[in-house]
């Protein structure tokens, strides 16, 4: 038993030895054999791919080790050798298998060259092999895609040491060839039995022969296999050369140069699709040049780096964060006509967007400072406009939240809430197409806002400040300057997103209002080169407040310290006041203006005019304006002016365009205001200061045909005279409506002597004025009364020009003529200066006053209407009723007599008074005569300054009563002259002797007269 025991062992074991024995042959042999049926099976499947050669110099496996080597592989096709496999060397762990692992402990390619061939949108070749990227290329699939077998039997993978070095890439493309060089790539530890562990993957790949191109490292740790699965390490890019890959680039790139260094340092995360990116990256471009037709941009350097992180999940719920800092040196940028450039660019900066269930977040904030900016613009006469910023600030934050839309027709809805502030300093603008030249020391605004997108409608709300220091500008001959410019306020904005269709109201297009205050400091607007000042003020500061389409609404209005116009050789401005205040103003669409109170405060004018009755200082300032005063028109084209002024014939567009509501509710003028006026348009020249003692007006409203305008104006004319003005008026009425009351007192006339010899030949000599007026205007008809009283009034005596026309006739004293004006300037002047003289000398009072009450009346609508030829004549009849009225008085009734008859004032240069009656052929007088000259010689002895001519004359009567009488026809005319001459001695004696000084009577050379009754003329 034991034996066969024994037996049955050795048969056992026999079997078994020989089973082994057979393993180890079969594997000696398949070792041996199955290198070359590989080599013979992988040739001829490369040949079935389509490859003319395939050269393969050995290929080695050991069945034992699990070690495959490839050697000397070579790829041809009638163009190209695709591959160029130097060493591949494979090592498989075959205990892994008993564990269903495949486990490559080593994978190595060496010396090894791999032809890429791009064609876009067609194909991509690998070493001779094409995979199509146009899906029409594909075959369809008729069955169902087969799982992976490995995966399918359970076995996992795994690679110890995965090692390319010296790998050559010449990479195809229709633009030419790039040879990439893989100088080594290795990864270690990637074993899918070990999740948990990290496996490290690194590389250098050198682009283009010698690193010209550029160079690429990475360093990285992964964990492919885990549930969490991670990559985190670093790639640097280094000094890559854009010119280098310029054969690339399609040509809309266009011409690029420079180097670029990038450093990334990353962490990306994928647990269950959801994906999270930790990003820090550094950038640097140096020597950049690109162009593009004729656009370039060029920079000398720029630097970024920052943090990155972006998380995603499946369901597209999204969160980005970027951080970083962007620094930028000598940029440049040029196109046709354009350039913009600056020398620094620093940008530190924060941005977050997050989305969740359709709902988007958003936050921003960033500090951006450029300096140097420089901006040129060629217009197209080839004129340069340049603008250049020392520095430029921007810095601000913003957030938003909102949803997306979910359909095409839904609009996205937000609310968002910003913050940002721009400062510039030192900046400067030169435009040689204007001319124009403009500085500024420094500009910030600053703004703090809201805002909603919601139902196509986008809102914001904004509280916004401004302010600007030392600014200048010069254009042409002008230059303005600017000290300081405040600006703080809310502005609201409303904009619709989409335009509707049907309608087109104020609610389909923008809305906007601003309310907030405005200070600005100095401003001066002059012209260097005629040294004239155009405006300066001192400051100015108002509430604004503006709406659209065109609202404008001012409150708490102060302009101060204003001057207009001032020429170098003017002592004194056009215009100036220390203060205009208005309190409200209110401007709707161009037709309606609602001005409240306005005051202005110590106005202050000074006004020349020159002998050509113009202004020189207003000339002045206006061509340094640069705008010119036309003085002269044509007669014509003044009468038809005032045609249509009289008349209301306004031009037919006039008529149609309605004229604008003004409503002003007072203005007044402070009493230390004042106003100088010098004229030289008389000689000597005139010279007056008028002081405002009081000047109210009050509510102005053209809305109100009917409403009554009060007004209160009282003044003082230089050290004594006063002037007041009170009553209603009606200024928007269709018709002249209003009741005024004035009164002048202690008015100097001396003052005004030139004024008053242009218009009636003589030259004041002393005297003062005090007036009241009355004047109510109804429907346009003038009805005036003044009340004159004129103190120690004297004129000059009669000129010698004057003299010489003692006879002129048609005197406006002539009641025939005394409604028109004298033809002759010339001779209107004597023969009125003549007539009033005589006039003024009648109505002197005993204390050497003149009293007169002067009617003025008229229709204003009337084109003849001339307001100072009125006041002439009105005046010059108050002298002749003046004076008739004292002859009458005085020589009552003997004055009647003469008026009835119209002896009176037939010449301008006498006035005629009843002649004295004598007895017919004899030289007595009539006995009632002696009561006659008692009054005439009361007359002369009240007025001193009236002389009298007495002339005797004789009539027809008195020649048939010589001639009855026997006197011959040869002595009849001795005897008539010799009667008439005793009769004019005899009215002078007895004069003389009721206490008439005898050289005031002069007699005259007896003559004919047709006269009723014989006797003597008695003229002033």
């Amino acid at each position: 038993m034991v034996i066969r025991s024994s037996l049955q062992k050795w048969r056992n074991y026999s079997l078994k030895l020989k089973v082994l024995l057979f393993v180890i042959v079969l594997l000696i042999a398949t070792s041996l054999v199955l290198p070359l049926i590989l080599k013979n099976l992988l040739i001829t499947q490369l040949q079935k791919q389509g490859f003319q050669t395939v050269e393969l110099q050995s290929l080695g496996f050991n069945v034992f080790s699990g070690r495959l080597t490839l050697d000397g592989l070579t790829l041809k096709t009638s163009q190209a050798e695709p591959l160029k496999l130097q060493h591949l060397e494979v090592d498989l762990n075959w205990l892994g298998l008993l564990q269903r692992r495949l486990s490559l402990q080593k994978v190595a390619l060496d010396n090894t060259q791999i032809i890429l061939r791009f064609t876009p949108g067609q194909s991509l070749e690998v070493a001779g092999f094409t995979i199509p990227l146009n899906d029409t290329d594909k075959k369809p699939s008729t069955e169902t895609d087969q799982p992976n077998p490995l995966v399918a039997l359970g076995i996992t993978m795994g690679v110890d040491t995965l090692r390319l070095s010296n790998v050559q890439l010449i990479v195809e493309l229709p633009q030419g060839k790039r040879q990439v060089l893989i100088d080594e790539i290795t990864l270690n530890h990637l074993q899918s039995w070990q999740p948990q562990d990290l496996a490290q993957l690194t590389f250098k790949i050198v682009i283009g022969p010698d690193a010209i191109g550029g160079q690429l490292a990475g360093d990285f740790w992964v964990q492919p296999f885990s549930e969490i699965k991670t990559l985190k390490g670093n790639v640097l890019l280094n000094q890559f050369n854009f010119a280098r890959q310029q054969a690339f680039y399609p040509a809309e790139v266009g011409n690029l140069q420079g180097l670029l260094t990038t450093k990334i340092a990353l962490e990306l995360t994928q647990h269950h699709s959801q994906i999270s990116l930790k990003n820090n990256l550094g950038l640097s471009l140096k020597d950049l040049q690109w162009s593009l037709g004729e656009r370039a941009i060029s920079q000398t350097q720029f630097d970024w780096v920052g943090n990155l992180n972006v998380d995603w999940h499946p369901t597209g719920d999204l969160a980005i964060r970027l951080e970083g800092l962007a620094d930028s040196h000598g940029f440049d940028f040029k196109q046709p006509n354009q350039q913009l450039s600056f020398q620094t660019l620093h940008f530190p900066h924060k941005v977050s967007v997050s989305q969740k269930a359709g709902n988007l977040q958003g936050t921003y904030q960033g500090d951006l400072t450029l300096s140097d900016l420089m901006a040129n613009l060629t217009s197209p006469e080839s004129k340069q406009n340049s603008t250049k910023v020392n520095q430029i600030a921007l810095k601000g934050q913003a957030s938003f939240e909102g949803s997306l839309p979910k359909t095409a027709q839904e609009f996205p809805r937000f609310n968002f809430a910003y913050q940002q502030a721009l400062a510039l300093k030192e900046g400067k603008l030169h435009a040689k197409a204007q001319d124009l030249t403009a500085a500024l020391n420094s500009f910030n605004v600053s703004v703090d806002g809201q805002g909603k997108m919601l139902d196509q409608q986008l809102s914001l709300d904004m509280q916004t400040t401004q302010s600007l220091t030392d600014f200048s500008a010069t254009q042409q001959e002008l230059h303005a300057a600017v000290k300081d410019n405040q600006w703080q306020g809310k502005v609201q904005v409303s904009l619709p997103l989409k335009a509707s269709d049907e309608t087109a109201d104020k609610h389909n297009s923008l809305q906007l209002a601003v309310l907030g205050n405005l200070k600005l400091g100095l401003l001066k607007l002059d012209n260097p080169k005629q040294k004239t000042t155009i405006v300066d003020w001192q400051g100015l500061s108002s509430d604004i407040g503006f709406t659209t389409p065109q609202t404008l609404a001012l409150s708490h209005f102060d302009l101060q310290g204003f001057k207009f116009g001032q020429p170098e050789n003017a002592t004194l401005p056009l215009v100036q006041w220390d203060s205009l205040q208005i309190d409200t103003l209110n401007l709707e669409d161009d037709q309606s203006l609602q001005i409240g109170k306005v005051h202005l405060e110590r106005l202050a004018s000074a006004l020349l005019i020159n002998p050509e009755k113009q202004l020189p200082q207003l000339d002045q300032t206006l061509a340094a304006l640069g705008r010119t005063q036309h003085h002269e028109e044509s007669t014509q084209d003044k009468s038809q002016d005032k045609s249509q002024e009289k008349l209301g014939d306004k031009p037919i567009e006039e008529k149609a365009k309605k004229q604008p509501v003004i409503d002003i509710a007072s203005l007044t003028i402070s009493p230390d205001s004042q106003l100088k006026i010098t004229t030289q348009a008389t000689v000597p020249a005139i010279e007056s200061l008028v002081r405002v003692k009081q000047f109210e007006i009050g509510a102005i409203k053209s809305a109100l045909p009917k409403h009554s305008t009060p007004l209160d104006i009282q003044v003082q004319v230089d050290d004594y005279a006063q002037l007041s003005l009170k009553g209603v008026v009606e200024p928007f009425g269709e018709k002249v409506n209003a009741q005024l009351k004035a009164d002048i007192s202690d008015l100097d006339l001396y003052h005004l002597s030139p004024l008053i010899k242009r218009d009636l030949g003589y030259r004041i000599e002393s005297g003062g004025l005090n007036l009241q007026n009355t004047t109510k205007i109804v429907d346009s008809k003038l009805e005036a009364k003044n009340h004159l009283k004129l103190i120690g009034f004297a004129l000059e005596k009669e000129p010698a020009q004057t003299k010489q026309t003692s006879e002129v006739k048609n005197s406006i004293l002539d009641e025939s003529n005394s409604s028109e004006m004298p033809d002759s300037p010339k001779v209107g002047a004597e023969a009125s200066g003549v007539a009033t003289a005589l006039a003024i000398d009648l109505l002197r009072d005993k204390n050497n006053n003149i009293v007169l009450d002067v009617p003025i009346s008229g229709d204003l609508n009337d084109p003849s209407f001339h307001p100072a030829q009125v006041i002439r004549v009105a005046l010059q009849n108050a002298l002749t009723s003046g004076s008739k009225a004292m002859l009458l008085m005085t020589l009552q009734p003997y004055g009647a007599i003469a008026l009835a008859t119209k002896y009176a004032y037939d010449k301008a240069t006498a006035i005629y008074l009843e002649n004295v009656k004598a007895v017919v052929g004899q030289a007595t007088l009539k006995p009632d005569m002696d009561d006659y000259l008692n009054k005439v010689a009361d007359l002369l002895k009240k007025q001193p300054a009236v002389n009298l001519k007495v002339c005797g004359y004789y009539t027809a009567a008195d020649q048939d009563y010589l001639t009855q009488k026997q006197v011959s026809a040869a002595e009849l005319p001795d005897r008539l002259f010799k009667l008439a001459q005793a009769r004019q001695g005899l009215v002078k004696e007895q004069l003389v002797s009721k206490g008439v000084e005898s050289n005031r009577l002069t007699l005259c050379h007896p003559s004919l007269k047709d006269e009723p009754q014989p006797g003597v003329s008695l003229s002033i």
